[in-house]
């Protein structure tokens, strides 16, 4: 059996599905806002830091809950049993590890990824 580059893979397994591909358009528009409320001063990597991403949001009095937070960046915060995956983590392990079972997961709670997620850009955007 021929071993297939990460690119023929995604490409031959459809990894990138109409319904992922909008979540994950959502997710780097998050990701680019989150940036902006804490950037990282030390260092010139582009890193997100949770902890700065909160205390910017508490600083600019941003009407996000930790709920939403945790669901959209907390790579620290998993719980499959109760449906709580960080689309962090599963932005990551799709698209490093190319995850089929996590992109299956985002996309069967999408509705609750997707609600996070425009209510984070529509409150950090008034």
């Amino acid at each position: 059996m021929k071993k297939l580059s990460k690119i023929q893979y995604i490409s031959e397994t459809k990894i990138l599905t109409e319904e992922f591909s909008e979540l994950l358009g959502l997710y780097f528009v998050c990701e680019k806002i989150a940036k902006k409320i804490a950037p990282n001063k030390k260092t010139e990597d582009y890193k997100l830091h949770l902890k700065a991403l909160k205390a910017g949001i508490k600083k600019l009095n941003l009407s996000i809950s930790e709920y939403e937070i945790n669901l959209i960046f907390n790579t620290g915060w998993e719980n499959k049993k109760k449906n709580q995956i960080s689309f962090r983590n599963i932005r990551d392990s799709v698209c490093h590890n190319c995850s089929i079972s996590n992109r299956d997961f985002a996309v069967k709670h999408k509705e609750q990824y997707k609600l996070a997620m425009q209510n984070f850009i529509n409150r950090c955007c008034e």
